[in-house]
Parts: C-alpha cells; structure tokens; sequence
C-alpha cells in the first residue's frame, strides 16, 4: 500500500517537478518507472546538471528521490516478504492455501530455516535477482495503470 501511495505522490509532483516540454516528449514512465534512465539520472545528486535541464521547480527533485526510493524499498521488502520460505509470511500463505495448513514446523525447524535463508542470500544472486525481476514487473504493470487513471500519461 505504501508503494502505491509514494508511487501516486511521485505522479503529482512529477506535474511540477519537470518542465511541461519535457514530461510531453519523455513521458512520465521515462522519469518514474524504476527500469528507465530518467528514474536512474534523478537518484544520484551527481546529476543535477543534466537534470537541471528539464526541471521546472528544482527543489522537487528531493522530495521525488525521497518518494522513489521509498516506494521501491516498500515493493522490495513486501514481495521478499512473499517468498515461500519458512520463516517468511509466503510460506505461511502457500502452506495455508496449497497444503491447507497441514505443514507444522516447530521453532527448532523454523530457526534452521532462518539461517538456511540467510546463507542463501549471503551467497547466492537467486534472491535477489528474482526480487528485481519481480520488482521491475509489478512496477512496470502498476505505474501505467496510474499514470492513465491520474491522466498523467
């Protein structure tokens, strides 16, 4: 909900963030959508120049870093949330919906498990490259959907 929420305010401030110039021949997705080179440019301040080309009210472009992160790190957080590994609230859903509750661990197993996930993510790129496919996905499905509902495509 989070994301949704950021990414909706990203939207509205991107209305006065870039000039009107430069939203009509880039598009909105160009600077918001987590996969373009315009979401890449306004994250780092070393850009500011480049930036400063397109900007309409400079001082927008914190709050819309602060949004874009903070919508990315919430979308993150929530589908890693959603892996169906014990200890993670995915498996819980798997276990309840798919095997209607009949996996029971007990705490000894779930620890186990705890330091499993861990070492998986300490050691291996599988994690984490299917979180930034997911990611990208559900982001990429999600901000042309609002940018048409808010008529700001």
């Amino acid at each position: 909900m989070l994301f949704i929420l950021a990414t909706v305010l990203s939207i509205f401030i991107s209305q006065s963030l870039y000039l009107p110039e430069a939203r009509a021949y880039f598009g909105l997705e160009f600077f918001l959508g987590f996969q373009q080179d315009g979401f890449y440019l306004q994250l780092f301040p070393e850009n500011v120049k480049t930036l400063s080309l397109v900007l309409h009210t400079p001082w927008l472009l914190h709050v819309q870093r602060f949004l874009l992160q903070l919508a990315l790190v919430n979308l993150g957080l929530g589908l890693f949330n959603l892996l169906p590994i014990p200890p993670l609230d995915g498996f819980h859903v798997v276990n309840d919906i798919m095997f209607k509750g009949r996996i029971h661990m007990g705490g000894q197993i779930f620890r186990y498990m705890h330091i499993a996930l861990l070492i998986l993510l300490f050691t291996t790129n599988f994690v984490g490259d299917w979180i930034t496919k997911a990611i990208y996905g559900v982001q990429g499905f999600i901000l042309p959907v609002l940018l048409r509902l808010f008529q700001a495509g």
